[in-house]
């Protein structure tokens, strides 16, 4: 199973975000634009894993979760992916918050590390750095190329991450489907 763990917006949050984005799909219609269930920030990407694995996965993210307070944060300037090369996804950054999301990201993957030595397993470590940001849209058959005044105004929307959530990802022709496998609500006392 490929599998990520993942911070899902609320559903007001996503509201929102679909009247902000409604003005960028008309402009950019060849887009792939992701459905509302699909949108999320990454927290770690763990790919192919057995039922262990997402066992000891769902064990970390339930200690993060245990010890995390919802985070406030608001999206702000377009960003591309991958940088420095051609782009195949466009993605919203986060402005206010970041910082909180990667100290997340942080702990996370201690917890994660202290499962999988506990139990002698080995997670697929991820190389890339930390950049909070919710993916909005895929290339999909045309080149990307967003204008620089749309890149520069983003969109800016508010709200609040209260959860943690695994993700099976199964890929076909139209794109991702994502199923939940476990959710893990952050704790409004942490102490």
């Amino acid at each position: 199973m490929r599998i990520f763990a993942a911070l899902p917006p609320t559903e007001v949050f996503l509201d929102t975000l679909k009247e902000a984005l409604a003005p960028l799909k008309a402009a950019y219609p060849r887009l792939r634009w992701l459905p509302r269930e699909n949108l999320h920030i990454t927290l770690a990407f763990l790919g192919e894993l057995d039922k262990f694995g997402v066992t000891l996965l769902s064990e970390a993210a339930a200690e993060t979760a245990a010890r995390v307070k919802p985070v406030a944060a608001s999206t702000g300037k377009l960003l591309t992916f991958p940088q420095g090369k051609p782009a195949n996804a466009l993605a919203l950054g986060i402005a206010r918050g970041a910082e909180r999301f990667s100290s997340l990201a942080s702990f996370f993957e201690q917890n994660l590390a202290r499962a999988a030595q506990s139990h002698g397993y080995q997670f697929r470590r991820e190389t890339r750095t930390f950049t909070p940001h919710l993916t909005v849209a895929r290339k999909g058959n045309v080149h990307m190329t967003i204008f620089p005044h749309d890149r520069d105004a983003g969109i800016h929307v508010e709200g609040v991450f209260e959860r943690v959530t695994i993700f099976q990802s199964d890929l076909y022709k139209d794109g991702a489907v994502y199923t939940p496998l476990a959710e893990y609500a952050f704790s409004e006392n942490t102490g």
